[in-house]
């Protein structure tokens, strides 16, 4: 009699079990069929696709090769991607909030109250959005010319110079230009204020709190991460950050690029936002209910320009967040191929992580990206509207 409650007891735990996975692992065939194709044609080597629905992980799903130089890999679950300017919002776009929810960071304070040398009358929310009048980018080599024996520190301090002093493309408040130097002036500004560098500050403002794990800054070559591009000496960057300004300017601890994580991190990141925590007192949560729907909203007077804080809503680099989800949904993308898509209204969060720069920087995502959201959102949508 004890032998067979035992056994009917061990096929109930089983079938329990099976139900819970298979609830967490939704199919979603369609997203399927478009990242197989992608990888088939070679336009990635491999992708990681997670989607999240309230504080449920639906799927984390991998596809294709981790790495095709000097060898294949089957790229896993749990690989680590370079998340290039996906960065901007995981990074420094979350601790800058966090120094916002605490008082130490005003952002209609201009950029000169925190960095004196900085020229120009451009605020913290100007950074944040993209319009601050800053370039686009600068070029490392350009910057060295003059200075090619300098320390690491040294070349911190260069860049810093330039982006207080750089010719401005516009004033302030006129025009969107998405700019890499709007994130490392925030940076700057973030470490003069707290006398910490941003991966000590992201690490205790935002991926310690949500138990990011496996998320950071420089973590060195890993056979978990998906390697980028290949080089002159036929090795590819793996556990380097790719963008060159970040690379050898800041080291691989830049405002513009340098995360480095996987798809469930990102998820845990998604999760937080839903349950729109109340109390930032609670031990994970990086900033208050009030912070998260600032960050998440287009600041008023700045609808012209389309960005959220740090968040992409409607400008023109918005194809992530594809056509079916809310009009409150923001996206974020990565050079390398990264891309996270939140929906605050519908609670649905697709997380799609490729190294398309890998072995060469040749893949186009754009358009994937936008499939693949519209995918799972169709899906998604229509069984909650059939429930």
């Amino acid at each position: 009699m004890k032998r067979c409650l035992f056994t009917l007891f061990a096929l109930c735990t089983l079938l329990v079990r099976a139900v819970a996975v298979h609830g967490q692992d939704v199919v979603f065939s369609r997203a399927d069929s478009l990242i197989n194709a992608a990888v088939a044609e070679g336009t990635i080597p491999g992708a990681v696709l997670c989607v999240v629905q309230g504080d449920q992980i639906l799927c984390n799903r991998a596809y294709g090769y981790r790495q095709v130089h000097p060898k294949k890999a089957k790229m896993k679950p749990g690989t680590i991607f370079d998340f290039a300017s996906l960065s901007k919002v995981v990074g420094p776009g979350m601790t800058a909030m966090s120094l916002v929810d605490d008082g130490l960071l005003d952002p209609d304070a201009k950029v000169s109250m925190y960095l004196p040398e900085y020229e120009g009358d451009a605020t913290v929310r100007d950074l944040l959005t993209h319009v601050s009048g800053l370039p686009a980018y600068a070029q490392w080599k350009t910057l060295l010319a003059d200075h090619p024996d300098v320390s690491k520190a040294e070349k911190k301090q260069l860049l810093l110079e330039h982006v207080c002093h750089c010719k401005r493309m516009s004033a302030p408040r006129t025009e969107f230009r998405y700019s890499c130097l709007n994130f490392i002036t925030l940076q700057y500004v973030m470490e003069a204020i707290t006398g910490k560098t941003l991966d000590r500050l992201a690490e205790e403002r935002v991926f310690g709190p949500l138990k990011m794990t496996h998320t950071g800054y420089c973590p060195g070559p890993s056979k978990r991460i998906a390697p980028t591009e290949i080089q002159a000496d036929s090795t590819c960057l793996n556990g380097v950050v790719h963008d060159p300004l970040a690379r050898v300017m800041n080291s691989g601890v830049s405002g513009n690029a340098g995360v480095f994580a996987p798809a469930k991190d990102l998820a845990k990141l998604a999760i937080w936002m839903f349950r729109m925590p109340d109390d930032k007192k609670c031990k994970h949560a990086p900033f208050s209910r009030e912070t998260l729907e600032l960050m998440l909203a287009i600041p008023k007077g700045y609808e012209p320009f389309g960005r959220a804080l740090a968040w992409d809503m409607l400008s023109d680099y918005n194809a992530a967040r594809g056509s079916l989800l809310s009009p409150e949904t923001v996206c974020h993308t990565g050079y390398t191929g990264t891309a996270m898509v939140l929906d605050p209204e519908n609670k649905i969060a697709v997380i799609l992580l490729t190294n398309r720069v890998h072995p060469y920087d040749k893949g186009g995502v754009n358009t994937l990206r936008r499939k693949v959201t519209d995918a799972v959102a169709a899906q998604l949508l229509k069984q909650s509207q059939t429930k």
